[in-house]
């Protein structure tokens, strides 16, 4: 028990120390609409064509939602339905607009879950882009040559850590798919999720220097003779 006192008593102070220089933050989830694309909800084997609630669309190829049975898709990852971009020798894309903004210094990892069809279509590559006022900042583009394929769900990721000064911070956040592919062809995505975090403090050269003050004070201290209590 003394043991635990003493540790208490001379080690927390520079534990404590060591997380007031070093500073850091939790991620938050930025709020997307239907980011797994249960809206609607659809009997098995269901599917929509045309627009995707929460999502903005462009193209004249198909896109929808998918409530797939075993044998159409691998399981999704969140949920029980995806949605889907359908090749027809065209552009297609699912874009929206969120509520946060891009905020300076911050750090955006965007991430998403694509697979293909297991009874049909084509494999081709994708795109899933961070936007900031309708402007792509960052993204990434796979396909089966990424390890990405009909018999589990993969998750793509961007990156992006914004600048301290430009003409996008402020503007709204966005996210868009997008495939351009020939007649058919099909993606399908689940589990669309974006998280900002603030970037971590820098450990200021002064806080440094006082580490092996607090340590030689932590050890001195441990040292010192206990006094004997009065009798």
């Amino acid at each position: 028990m003394n043991q635990i006192i003493r540790f208490s008593r001379y080690w927390f102070p520079l534990v404590f120390a060591l997380v007031l220089i070093s500073g850091s933050a939790a991620a938050a989830t930025v709020t997307i609409v239907n980011p797994s694309f249960e809206d609607p909800a659809l009997a098995d084997g269901g599917y929509t064509s045309g627009s995707i609630a929460g999502w903005s669309a462009a193209g004249s190829a198909a896109r929808g939602v998918l409530n797939p049975t075993p044998t159409l898709l691998v399981a999704p990852p969140d949920g029980v339905q995806v949605g889907y971009l359908d090749g027809g020798g065209s552009a297609v894309s699912i874009s929206q607009t969120l509520t946060a903004v891009l905020v300076a210094g911050e750090i955006y990892v965007l991430q998403a879950d694509f697979a293909y069809r297991l009874n049909c279509c084509n494999t081709p590559s994708f795109t899933l882009a961070l936007l900031a006022g309708g402007s792509e900042v960052a993204s990434f583009t796979g396909g089966p040559a990424d390890g990405f394929s009909n018999t589990a769900f993969k998750t793509a990721t961007v990156n992006f850590i914004a600048p301290t000064v430009g003409p996008l911070l402020g503007s709204a956040l966005g996210i868009r798919i997008s495939m351009v592919a020939p007649t058919n062809e099909q993606i399908v995505v689940d589990n669309v999720r974006l998280n900002a975090s603030p970037s971590p403090v820098p450990v200021p050269a002064s806080g440094l220097l006082l580490l092996p003050a607090l340590g030689w004070l932590v050890h001195y201290r441990g040292r010192a003779p206990q006094r004997s209590a009065p009798t």
